[in-house]
């Protein structure tokens, strides 16, 4: 549970910034609000960080629990909200947010929690492995040797 924290968290902490960005020049007082908002899922994802940590720390096994909450994860709104979820590439635009940049900070945030880098490497190529992915020119599966 504390895995998805980290994503959704940090997800939602990205967006409330773009938001606040761009209400600053039209509205500051609601780019205030959104900042405000954006700083509580700041909060919620280093929460979620360091609860993970804890976890993998306590117990290294948990580690594939992990890999399979990411490979898993969609956002909530995904299932409570579906139709907004056709908007969700316009809106990315608008908000000029940068996917790239957005990937880094939650493997950044889930670097921190898991404590070798070792283990980031299984999870990753778990991850990978679990969604079919590719890194490179292999498969997750065959970087994992199986």
């Amino acid at each position: 549970m504390t895995t998805y924290g980290i994503v959704q968290e940090f997800i939602t902490d990205y967006w409330h910034g773009r938001v606040a960005q761009m209400l600053r020049g039209f509205s500051p007082e609601a780019a205030y609000m959104a900042r405000r908002i954006k700083t509580r899922e700041t909060l919620h994802a280093v929460w979620c960080r360091d609860m993970t940590a804890l976890q993998l720390e306590a117990n290294p096994a948990l580690l594939p629990f992990a890999a399979e909450a990411l490979a898993a994860f969609r956002m909530p709104g995904d299932s409570f909200a579906p139709d907004l979820r056709q908007r969700m590439p316009a809106w990315g635009v608008a908000l000029e947010m940068d996917p790239e940049a957005l990937l880094r900070g939650a493997v950044r945030l889930l670097h921190g929690s898991i404590p070798d880098v070792a283990a980031v490497g299984e999870l990753v190529t778990d991850v990978a492995a679990k969604q079919g992915r590719r890194m490179g020119p292999l498969t997750g599966r065959q970087v994992q040797g199986r």
